[in-house]
């Protein structure tokens, strides 16, 4: 076990949740639960269009906090190019991703995972 820093959420101020469709919404359902007060957003496609949308609403990076499953490096290098200072939170970085962009050994489609398809 190595030691990790932690960052504690301040149930007073405004958070949003923006889970990608459909994978997102299982983590969304939870988080809602943890801070009552947040407004759920629902947004299709992947991280980096939700979150120039979110940009284009003036929410600074450093406001930001990506929460994911499994990520990889490519992701996330492509991440802190395009939107330094922007926290992400992931539960494990997974090595490498496929031909096609898919994160191996990945969960497969988390969405057809969660909802059973």
């Amino acid at each position: 076990m190595g030691v990790a820093s932690v960052e504690f959420v301040d149930p007073r101020e405004p958070v949003a949740i923006v889970p990608i469709l459909r994978a997102g919404l299982a983590l969304a359902e939870h988080a809602s639960s943890i801070l009552p007060a947040t407004k759920t957003y629902h947004l299709g496609g992947t991280i980096v269009a939700a979150l120039d949308l979110i940009k284009e609403r003036g929410v600074d990076n450093i406001q930001i906090k990506v929460v994911s499953a499994v990520a990889a490096p490519p992701a996330l290098q492509k991440l802190s190019e395009k939107f330094p200072g922007l926290h992400v939170y992931a539960g494990i970085i997974d090595p490498t991703v496929n031909d096609k962009g898919f994160i191996i050994p990945g969960l497969g489609d988390a969405g057809d995972r969660s909802f059973g398809t």
